[in-house]
C-alpha cells in the first residue's frame, strides 16, 4: 500500500496533528525547527496510522529503531515513510519496502559525482533534463537504502537504471517503480521480490 498526501501550514491543522500524532512521532516533529519539516514529519506519521488501520493492523505495534525508523513489532508486515518540501508519503508491505519523495531541486555536480555509478553519470549527462535524472536516482537509491538496509557506500555503487516509461531496476531481487506524476517531484518504492 502506498500513501501520499500535500501539506498544508495551517497552525490549528498542524496542532490537530500533533494531538492525533502518536508520542514517538510527536517527539520527533517536536526536535524539527522548521513548521514545514514539522508537519511533514507528523503527516507521515499520520500516513502511517492510516495505512496501518486499512490493513486491519493495530497502531500499538508500531516501534522506532535507535535511528528513529518505524518498524511493526513481530513484523506483520513492513513500512517505509518519507517527506520533501510539499508532500510526504507512506509504504506498508509483506517484504521488505522503502519509499522516497524528493523534491526536484538543484543539486550541486559534486553531490552526483558522489552518489552516481560512472555508468549513471554518463546516462544523467545525456539527459534533457540532468537535474530530474539525478534526482531520479537519488530517491531510487534512498529507497533501496530503507527498504534492503544497506551500507550508504554499498547503495551508492549500486548500478540503477531508468527506463522511458517510468520503470526501474537496480540491484537483483528487488522491485524499483518512479512515479513522476506529482508535479516537481519523483517518488520512488523500492520492494523486495
Amino acid at each position: 500500500m502506498l500513501l501520499c498526501c500535500r501539506l498544508q501550514y495551517d497552525g490549528a491543522l498542524l496542532q490537530r496533528a500533533e494531538a492525533a500524532s502518536l508520542p514517538a512521532r510527536r517527539e520527533k516533529a517536536e526536535r524539527i525547527r522548521s513548521v514545514q519539516g514539522r508537519a511533514a514529519s507528523l503527516a507521515a506519521g499520520l500516513l502511517l496510522r492510516h495505512g496501518l488501520f486499512l490493513c486491519g493492523l493495530g497502531e500499538d505495534q508500531i516501534r522506532a529503531s535507535p535511528e528513529g525508523k518505524p518498524f511493526l513489532a513481530g513484523n506483520p508486515a513492513f513500512v517505509s515513510l518519507s517527506h520533501s518540501g510539499d508532500y510526504a508519503a507512506c509504504a506498508i508491505a509483506p517484504v521488505p519496502v522503502g519509499v522516497d519523495i524528493q523534491r526536484i531541486v538543484p543539486v550541486s555536480a559534486r553531490a552526483v559525482r558522489r552518489f552516481c555509478t560512472a555508468g549513471e553519470l554518463a546516462w544523467v549527462k545525456r539527459q534533457p533534463d540532468p537535474q530530474r535524472a539525478a534526482i531520479a536516482l537519488w530517491a531510487l537509491k534512498e529507497s533501496y537504502l530503507k527498504a534492503s538496509g544497506a551500507l550508504t557506500e554499498a547503495v551508492f555503487a549500486a548500478e540503477f537504471q531508468i527506463e522511458a516509461g517510468g520503470g526501474a531496476a537496480g540491484p537483483a531481487g528487488w522491485r524499483f517503480f518512479l512515479d513522476r506524476r506529482i508535479e516537481g517531484y519523483l517518488l520512488a518504492v523500492c520492494e523486495k521480490d
